[in-house]
């Protein structure tokens, strides 16, 4: 169990400095992030739900309900190949779908963290990065097609800052 622990909390470390570095470009080069974005999104959505198959089988090896954690991680795999293969025209569309299933992921995160109090501290600023960055790329496009590529830039700094901290908890706890 301490050995899949110390594999979760470097999986996380690694994750957290990977989006924090394209969050970072993203800010730079705001115009090449753009380029690339369905690419990017791809990849986020990609290795969000290996993390998700991780923090699932995790929750199962506890006793805990993990299947919540394993229909998103799905979801999420599922939607990434699509974005490989099938890459959408509409950029806005693109955006909007990823703003929507940002957002119902993040109240779903939300919900499941009062069932299960052991990941609560990982799992809620998971979530309300979810819903408020969900929620912003939903209005964007309506406001101001520009500051998506910043918007999606800025989500994954914070989103690779949130698995740098959480990888760090799992390996302070053991």
């Amino acid at each position: 169990m301490q050995n899949l622990s110390k594999k979760v909390s470097f999986y996380f470390l690694i994750t957290g400095i990977i989006f924090t570095i394209l969050g970072v470009f993203g800010v730079v080069k705001p115009i090449y992030f753009s380029i690339y974005l369905v690419q990017i999104l791809a990849i986020f959505f990609l290795i969000s739900g290996v993390k998700n198959v991780y923090k699932s089988n995790e929750l199962r090896k506890l006793g805990f309900d993990f299947g919540g954690f394993l229909f998103v991680s799905i979801i999420e795999i599922l939607f990434a190949i699509s974005l490989f293969v099938t890459p959408f025209s509409s950029q806005i569309f693109l955006v909007i779908y990823s703003g929507i299933f940002i957002l119902v992921k993040g109240i779903f995160m939300l919900f499941r963290t009062k069932k299960s109090n052991e990941f609560s501290e990982c799992s809620i600023g998971n979530a309300v990065i979810d819903i408020i960055f969900g929620a912003l790329l939903i209005l964007m496009p309506v406001f101001a097609g520009e500051i998506i590529a910043l918007c999606i830039a800025w989500y994954f700094i914070f989103i690779g800052v949130e698995f740098i901290v959480s990888g760090y908890q799992l390996n302070k706890k053991n």
